[in-house]
């Protein structure tokens, strides 16, 4: 970052983590559209869609991730431009802290919009989580219930399942 040689070094680092937590936002946004997308093709078995929405998550959880990463660079350079103390993880509180108004306010705002939209995909994410291991279970069952009924046997194993290849004891009389 050349331009943190100049005397405003500190003002462009924190221009930058506020674009980084507003782009932060919206992906965050955009991934709680895409996983209530995924729910919606659930409920519809609808599985083409199904999958490019999982593309979709992949893809903006990577680039959310890269997101992250750019922000730690820039969050560690403005530590050293305040002359913070980092020992571990740079916190946007502590940062915060030692800025002046308006940008306190600003990146304290920023960081409380991020916070919820993560909450709100972690909500939603562990909802279709739900979902998919009951669909799961359902699936399994009526599996378990096909099989049952096209085996003639009947011969359960120890796991309460049908056996495959189940052995059967029959008997011939063969005296008559």
């Amino acid at each position: 970052m050349p331009e943190l040689r100049t005397g405003n070094s500190v003002q462009v680092c924190v221009h930058r983590i506020e674009q980084i937590l507003r782009e932060a936002t919206n992906l965050n946004r955009d991934l709680l559209a895409c996983i209530t997308e995924s729910q919606q093709c659930l409920r519809n078995a609808d599985t083409p869609r199904l999958a490019a929405c999982l593309k979709r998550e992949r893809d903006l959880v990577n680039t959310i991730d890269g997101l992250e990463q750019r922000r730690k660079v820039v969050a560690a350079t403005l530590a050293t431009a305040l002359g913070l103390a980092s020992e571990g993880e740079i916190r946007l509180g502590h940062l915060a802290e030692a800025l002046g108004e308006p940008s306190r306010s600003r990146l304290l705002e920023l960081g409380e919009d991020l916070r919820a939209g993560i909450v709100q995909v972690r909500e939603a994410g562990g909802v279709l989580r739900e979902s998919c291991e009951a669909l799961l279970g359902h699936v399994s069952g009526l599996l378990q219930s096909i099989h049952a009924g096209l085996s003639r046997t009947k011969v359960y194993g120890r796991d309460g399942r049908i056996g495959l290849g189940a052995a059967t004891c029959g008997g011939l009389d063969l005296r008559t």
